[in-house]
């Protein structure tokens, strides 16, 4: 599982080196429009080193993936915004 996610965070954000990494929470979510179910891990990353503020990376792969790009944005973990499908649910389960 962690070699996984290791290979999604490098391929799409371009970030590879973790203080720690933590297994927040393992749940099925419906993709309504696909009708399908997705069993999804939510993991707390915690970088090694500093980064911008604010950065975009391109992804350069052979997947579906293939020349996206992301813009990426720091906010404090206690004011993440709503996200998609409901992933910033795990978030309180960092203050416990």
């Amino acid at each position: 599982m962690e070699k996984a996610l290791y290979r999604e965070v490098k391929e799409e954000s371009v970030l590879m080196e973790f203080l720690s990494v933590t297994k927040l929470k393992t749940y099925v979510y419906h993709h309504e429009s696909k009708s399908q179910y997705h069993e999804r891990h939510v993991f707390h990353l915690e970088i090694k080193e500093k980064t911008a503020e604010r950065w975009e990376y391109k992804v350069n792969s052979k997947g579906e993936d293939a020349g996206l790009i992301f813009f990426y944005y720091w906010v404090p973990v206690g004011a993440v915004p709503k996200l998609a499908a409901n992933q910033d649910d795990c978030i309180n389960q960092l203050f416990v």
